[in-house]
Formats: structure tokens, sequence, C-alpha cells
């Protein structure tokens, strides 16, 4: 027995249901999950859980150029949010732990993915911490596999911290200073270990309710802690631009200029070049459709021991069909430039994904899923894609006080 036929039952049982219910009358239906959960957790310390039971299957998991063999199996993912809001302050965790189960048992793993956010204002001061740690494999932590030999996934550790604070000097005008710090070690000699610390003092004006305007520099530092030396500094400065163009509709815009300098051992007194970063944003929430779109250009560091200018590119949208379904596509590309290029560093990465999302009940969804991609690496003239199919049921019990 293969496992295709089954992968297609699943896809066929999606269409199917598509097409039974595209003649129903489209309402205000759409919501985000958060906005559901925010909205039965209004204050004071709660917490929700979510349970989440999933089949998966992915053609080419570790993305190889060859050899690949098709993975399948369940994924049993139970989440636990916990929220404390405050008129002035807010406390919230939300943890993932996941349990994969595939028909290669050397990608099987138990993961935990975590993130936390704190936020107090005291007056005219504002003080926040952000953070997240994520143990997984590097079949879900990293964006490429950078044409590695190794045909199992590798663990992974990582973490993020970034706490940061304001002074609204005035009742338009504020002064704020961000930081962060992130590491990501693996137990795989096939990957390098690195950290980036970042600092950026900020200045923002309100011009009115609706507009904002800020500059900002931004230093940052990416470093390979093992094998030989390979150090990226970045700094330079960004204006930028907040606006609600309607209810309904917002945007958000800066660009920036830089200079980065990457110190390795074959180059340790490197030269300062320019570089352009920016960042653009869309939200659009209408009554049937959801749409975002996003474009940025930013230092990206990779677990290959390489940092890069990516530019990435998405545009999302979920569109109610009927109170009880929704469809969602999307399409994504990501472009990497080096200033000191390697064999087998990710070049392009280019997606798309189309989705149905059933509300069975107002706590229980059903959604089938599947997403295309293609890769390209540098010196690699062959390209790389999978094909990625997943159906899951998530139930979302009511919000409980503690």
């Amino acid at each position: 027995m293969t496992t295709t036929p089954l992968f297609m039952r699943l896809i066929s049982a999606g269409i199917l249901v598509l097409a039974c219910v595209t003649a129903a009358q489209a309402q205000d239906i759409l919501y985000e999950p958060d906005e559901k959960i925010a909205a039965e957790m209004p204050g004071g310390l709660m917490a929700q859980a979510i349970g989440t039971q999933s089949a998966y299957f992915d053609s080419n998991p570790l993305f190889l150029t060859a050899g690949a063999k098709s993975l399948w199996g369940s994924i049993t993912s139970p989440e636990l949010i916990v929220n404390d809001t405050t008129p002035l302050a807010t406390i919230r965790s939300d943890t993932i732990l996941t349990s994969n189960n595939f028909n290669q048992s050397a990608f099987d793993s138990n993961d935990i993915h975590s993130k936390l956010n704190l936020t107090d204002q005291i007056q005219r001061w504002g003080m926040g911490l952000q953070g997240n740690v994520d143990y997984d494999t590097t079949r879900t932590s990293e964006m490429s596999n950078y044409g590695n030999l190794p045909l199992v996934p590798a663990r992974h550790f990582g973490g993020t911290v970034a706490p940061q604070i304001s002074y609204n000097f005035l009742p338009t005008d504020k002064l704020g200073l961000s930081g962060s710090y992130t590491s990501s070690h693996y137990d795989s000699a096939a990957f390098t270990d690195y950290e980036v610390f970042s600092a950026s003092p900020s200045y923002t004006h309100q011009f009115d309710p609706l507009n904002s305007g800020s500059f900002s520099v931004q230093a940052q530092r990416f470093r390979a802690t093992e094998g030989t030396l390979n150090v990226v500094d970045t700094i330079g400065p960004s204006i930028g631009w907040r606006t609600q163009l309607t209810p309904q509709m917002k945007a958000t815009a800066s660009v920036g200029y830089d200079e980065a300098r990457q110190e390795t051992a074959q180059n340790p007194n490197a030269s300062w070049t320019p570089q352009l970063n920016f960042a653009f944003g869309f939200n659009f929430k209408g009554i049937q459709d959801v749409i975002a779109a996003d474009a940025s250009r930013a230092e990206y560091p990779f677990g290959n021991g390489a940092e890069a200018f990516l530019t990435q590119v998405s545009l999302n949208d979920t569109r109610a069909i009927s109170p009880a379904f929704a469809i969602g596509v999307g399409g994504n590309y990501q472009s990497a430039e080096y200033q000191s290029n390697a064999f087998g560093n990710l070049q392009s990465l280019a997606g798309g994904h189309a989705s149905l999302i059933w509300h069975a009940t107002n706590r229980l969804d059903v959604t089938t899923s599947y997403q295309y991609q293609h890769e390209t690496l540098t010196d690699v003239s062959e390209g790389i894609q999978n094909h990625v199919g997943m159906m899951s049921v998530a139930y979302r019990p009511q919000a409980w006080g503690l």
C-alpha cells in the first residue's frame, strides 16, 4: 500500500467539500483565531487551551537535490495561552508542544515552541520584553538545508530576547530604545551555531490620530560561534511611516541605508559596503476578505554560518465563502545577497499555498491545505522543489480564569 492514495483522498475530500459550499452567500464572518481568543480573555488572569491533530505529507522534507523520500504521518500539537491584562500592563505566554510521528522514524521528534510578551506603561514611561524559545529540528527551524549531505534533520535549540523602553516627553513625541539577542545551536557539524546582537534608538512623532512617522538607527552584529572567523556588522539609519488609510485598511513603510562589513578568516580587514534596507506592509480586513501584503529587505542569519541581505515578498488572502467556510491563498518569494559567497547558500525560494477552512462549530475548525516550494542554491544549477499537504482538526474549549 502506497502513501499517495491516502494523501490524494485527503485533498479530494477538501475539494469536494469546497464544491458543495461555493454557492452559499458570504457574510461578515471572517475572524482571526487570536481575535476570538482575545474576546474570551478580556481582562484578568485567563488561560486558553487549543488542541490540534494533523495528517501530514511532504515530498521532500529536507530540500534535497536528489534521493528525497516522501515523509508522511501525524502531528499532535496541544497549545496553552496564558494572558493577564490590565489597563496599563499585559503579560502573555503562548506555548505549543508538538509530537511528530512519521513513516521515517529519524524524523520523529517532540518539539517545544514558546513565546512571551510583557508590556507595562507607567505614566510617560513604557517598557516591554518579548522572547521566544524553540526546541525543534532543522526540518522546521531552517529555511533551507543548504545542500548539506545529512539525510535526517538535526536537533536545533534557539531563542530570542528583546527588551525595549520608551519615554513620551510630549503627548505626540516619543523616544525609544530597543535591543535583541538571538542564539541558535545545532547538534550536527553540518550546521553552524551563531548569535545576533542588535540595538536601535528611535524617535516617533504622531502627526494626527491616523499618521505617525519615525526615525531610528540600528546596529547589528552576526557572529558564528564555532568554526572559522565569520562576523558581519551592520549599522545605519532609517525613516518610517505608519498610517490608517481607512477603518479597514492600514499601511506601514520604512526605508533605510546601511553600511555592512563581513570579516572572515580569509578577509579579516574587510571594508564597509553600502546597502539599502526597507520594509513595507499593507493590511485590509473587509466583510469577506482579509488581505496582507509585505515586502522587506534586511540582514538575515542562516544555519550554515552565513548571513545575507534577504529580500522577501508575500501576498496572502483569506476569503469567506459562507458562514462556515473560508478559503486561503497566497504566495511568497525570497532572494538572498551575500558579501562573501559560498557553495550551497540559499539563493532564492518561491512558493504558493491554498487552504480550505471549515468552521464546523464555534470551537472546532477543520483545515485542508497544500503548499508548493521551489528553491535554488548558489553555484548549484539544479532547482529543488517540494509539495506539502496537510489536514488538521483544531478544537478550542472555552477560556477559563485563573
